[in-house]
């Protein structure tokens, strides 16, 4: 399971691990880098990356999202609002441009896709090509 370990996501990762569920758990720290790295079990990806992925999901038409997903509204809606937008000294800044301004559900899928995309987590790196 990757979960989401930047900022106050740390504590949700020590009430995962406490829970014992019976599955490994990857924290991922966020980060606006250009690399992936790993230290131990924890994962730093940049958020480019992970947003990526799920494009090219998207794009190849293997990503499906169930009918009768709870929150499925609102996540087309924060896909919908995700932007890559330039800022001055050249930063870009990926996130959520729209009304409400939130992209959890889809950091949230990014995470599962990324984390799928990389099969056995500790075995090699994997990028998405021209990344």
């Amino acid at each position: 399971m990757a979960v989401d370990g930047t900022g106050v996501g740390a504590p949700v990762v020590d009430m995962l691990r406490a829970a014992r569920l019976g599955c490994d758990i990857s924290p991922v720290t966020i980060t606006g880098g250009d690399q992936q790295h790993r230290s131990g079990t924890a994962w730093s990806v940049p958020k480019r990356d992970l947003i990526a992925v799920v494009q090219v999901l998207q794009e190849r038409n293997e990503l499906k999202l169930a009918r009768g997903l709870g929150e499925l509204g609102a996540l087309v809606r924060e896909l919908t609002d995700m932007r890559s937008t330039q800022r001055a000294g050249g930063r870009v800044r990926l996130g959520a441009d729209g009304c409400g301004e939130h992209d959890d559900l889809v950091i949230a899928l990014a995470l599962a896709c990324w984390r799928a995309r990389r099969g056995q987590i500790g075995f090699g790196t994997w990028r998405l090509p021209g990344i």
